[in-house]
């Protein structure tokens, strides 16, 4: 593959990028991206593990930050997707929006914390964080465990 088309700004941003049509903007982000391709991260670390991911946006501090296969997803907010590995096909507005999602695919959660401090196996409502079917979640706030 012909390394073309990326643009980076900001300290080790697609430091190992062997990847195209990759862009970064802030220290350490998509730092880690090898062969990754079709990728927009802005913001401290977002997408730093990112090794060959491809399509993702992740915009925010730490946003997408633990994706390393992970595609096709969209965070958008300090936190937003941030231990997701391997999900694909998620979209996350709001700070640490699908905070603890890890492999879950195809949730959408809109709204700053919708079902992202939960523990990282179970939330109070029984669902797993890292389920594969769609999950569309839209709150001003998450609801407190006791809810």
């Amino acid at each position: 593959m012909t390394v073309s088309n990326n643009t980076a700004n900001g300290f080790q941003a697609l430091f190992n990028n062997t990847g195209q049509d990759n862009t970064a903007a802030g220290a350490f982000a998509l730092v880690s991206t090898t062969t990754g391709s079709g990728n927009t991260a802005t913001g401290l670390a977002a997408l730093s593990t990112n090794t060959s991911g491809f399509n993702n946006t992740a915009i925010g501090t730490r946003a997408l930050q633990s994706a390393t296969t992970a595609n096709n997803n969209t965070a958008t907010g300090s936190g937003a997707l941030l231990s997701d590995t391997t999900g694909a096909n998620n979209t996350a507005n709001g700070l640490n929006a699908l905070f603890n999602n890890r492999t879950g695919a195809s949730n959408t959660a809109i709204g700053a914390s919708p079902w992202g401090l939960m523990p990282a196996a179970i939330s109070p409502w029984g669902i797993t964080t890292s389920i594969s079917a769609p999950l569309v979640w839209l709150a001003r706030h998450a609801p407190s465990a006791s809810a």
